[in-house]
């Protein structure tokens, strides 16, 4: 039963993850499309290249192109000026993670309990 519940919760997060990095790829080509087509008639700056094929370098690349995107449109506006906020780490918690995380613990802790008794 708790293999069953676990299996689930881990496919839920395989399909969470997968449809993060769909809308993750048409983010990147809406903001390539984007930030060439605000290029024309002008010198263009920026080329498309090739989709990173890791997630943290589709996360990069876009946070790249969101940037020169919003320096095109507002110009390069300086943020050293603006009062640096540290910030705190924060954990993203989809229902399926939850899931999986109270699974986890669960086990966990009826191991615990089984070793102490």
């Amino acid at each position: 039963r708790q293999n069953h519940k676990a299996q689930s919760a881990i496919q839920d997060i395989l399909t969470e993850w997968e449809q993060f990095c769909q809308e993750m790829t048409l983010t990147h080509t809406l903001l390539e499309e984007l930030l060439v087509s605000m290029q024309w008639g002008r010198e263009q700056t920026y080329y498309p290249s090739t989709k990173p094929h890791i997630t943290a370098g589709l996360a990069s690349t876009n946070h790249k192109l969101a940037k020169a995107v919003n320096a095109h449109l507002l110009g390069n506006v300086s943020t050293n000026s603006q009062k640096k906020i540290p910030r705190t780490v924060e954990f993203c918690s989809t229902p399926a993670e939850k899931k999986m995380a109270e699974m986890v613990l669960c086990i966990l802790s009826s191991c615990l309990y089984r070793k102490l008794t």
